[in-house]
């Protein structure tokens, strides 16, 4: 039914922000607030339409391999970032996320009106298949997520987080490397954003520069993340 159909869609939408809100607040256990949100989001959304529309990778793969390169390319971003802390280190994400998108207009890779997609599961019968299918995709992302975050938490890396995020400084007199495991925790959320960002651009079957990167998606996430505390 119609009513279904659309219950259907707004849980598929819900799971991928809260996966979302998930990811992020990773790294804000540590106490530092990310503002490039919508940088590592539509990174994964593009490298996921290059994958399919161009290499022709299905879509699984082609998601995986994006997480896989935006985690590693925001590490790299990263080292010099966290020499800076507070609202200097948030004001350097939001620099981060305007310049990728700068970037990537620059280039246009797909035009001024992006690009449509690409490899949609082929079958007969019942119309509400999409739905569902998007649907389930969407609850293993969350899934995945929730046990990555989980995983991370329970381990020593979260251990050092929540350390750093009491007084990080202290952490580093106690020992704790907190640089390394600051790099971790960034490469993960960033990776899980891009997931995100590969499902929804999947799941809307378009994707545009002024859509994947808009300011927009950071804030959503945050004020998601204030209001479930």
């Amino acid at each position: 039914s119609v009513l279904s159909d659309v219950y259907v869609s707004f849980l598929t939408g819900a799971a991928i922000w809260i996966g979302m809100v998930w990811a992020w607040d990773l790294l804000a256990t540590a106490g530092y607030i990310s503002l490039a949100v919508a940088g590592w989001y539509g990174l994964g959304a593009y490298s996921t339409v290059i994958l399919m529309s161009t290499f022709g990778f299905p879509f699984l793969p082609a998601v995986a391999i994006s997480a896989v390169i935006v985690g590693v390319l925001s590490v790299l971003i990263a080292v010099p970032l966290f020499r800076l802390r507070g609202h200097y280190f948030i004001m350097g994400t939001l620099i981060i996320a305007e310049v990728i998108y700068l970037v990537m207009n620059e280039f246009r890779l797909f035009g001024v009106q992006g690009a449509s997609l690409m490899h949609f599961p082929t079958v007969t019968g019942d119309p509400s298949f999409y739905n569902y299918y998007f649907y389930w995709l969407a609850a293993g992302l969350l899934a995945f997520t929730f046990l990555v975050v989980v995983a991370v938490r329970r381990s020593r890396i979260g251990l050092a987080l929540r350390a750093m995020g009491q007084d990080e400084t202290t952490a580093e007199t106690m020992g704790v490397m907190t640089a390394r495991y600051k790099l971790i925790a960034f490469g993960i959320s960033s990776a899980l954003l891009a997931l995100a960002g590969g499902l929804s651009a999947y799941w809307a079957g378009f994707v545009q520069q002024g859509t994947v990167f808009t300011p927009l998606i950071t804030v959503k996430v945050i004020v998601i993340a204030i209001l479930a505390v």
